[in-house]
């Protein structure tokens, strides 16, 4: 999962996308720069907010490339 995730925060143009976790709880990645991958960690930084969320990548169970607008 950790590559995926690096592959696609590393894409150009940036294609926004999805995660979905194994509690069935959803995150939107809308720019690469809401994202941080730290060891097993992915931080998701919320817009326009001083909020985060942090995630085990161990718990995440699918990535959904959102289709270009």
């Amino acid at each position: 999962m950790k590559n995926e995730l690096n592959e696609l925060l590393a894409q150009s143009p940036f294609i926004p996308f999805d995660l979905v976790m194994n509690s069935g709880d959803r995150y939107e990645v809308r720019t690469a720069s809401m994202a941080v991958i730290a060891k097993d960690l992915l931080h998701i930084f919320r817009p326009k907010s001083d909020r985060r969320d942090v995630l085990r990548l161990t718990e995440i169970s699918s990535l959904e490339v959102l289709e270009p607008a």
